[in-house]
């Protein structure tokens, strides 16, 4: 066997990073509703959107992370080198939509998606509808997520 598939909620951050920085796994589909209506504790009546990921175990990156090479992406460096913000964080914690134009995009997610779940689901549903439309637009005109930076952002990279 030489790839692994899974997927996972593309709203948590940790695990964002954890799959894309730490194992350095590749985002294949961004999946809307995936599972349907799960009405459990974690997920309250949140949609459960999954980003499928496949982790190439020959890939140099894959490699490279599994020595403790961190893949990680660098929001700041991307901002310095020209990238745009397709989905950032607003004044009132909600999502803020940006330019879909660049290169390269950024697009954020909220620091604690289970919190927001507990304590405002309406924000929490905001923040899903927000990531889902960015990323199903980006990816659907020739983006491909590249990355997630620590601080809570998508690399997506466009080929010109």
């Amino acid at each position: 066997m030489s790839e692994i598939a899974w997927t996972f909620d593309p709203l948590i951050a940790r695990n964002a990073y954890f799959n894309l920085a730490k194992l350095a796994a590749t985002p294949a589909e961004y999946l809307p509703n995936f599972y349907g209506p799960m009405l459990d504790a974690i997920n309250g009546d949140d949609d459960s959107d999954r980003l499928l990921v496949r982790w190439q175990l020959r890939n140099p990156a894959v490699v490279l992370a599994c020595a403790g090479e961190s893949v990680g992406a660098d929001a700041a460096a991307e901002r310095a080198a020209g990238a745009v913000v397709a989905l950032g964080v607003g004044e009132d914690g909600g999502p803020e939509p940006g330019r879909l134009d660049g290169a390269t995009a950024l697009v954020a997610v909220p620091p604690d998606i289970g919190k927001l779940r507990a304590t405002d689901p309406a924000l929490a549903q905001r923040w899903r509808l927000a990531v889902r439309e960015v990323l199903t637009a980006l990816v659907g005109a020739g983006g491909r997520i590249d990355g997630f930076d620590r601080d809570g952002w998508y690399v997506v990279r466009r080929d010109r």
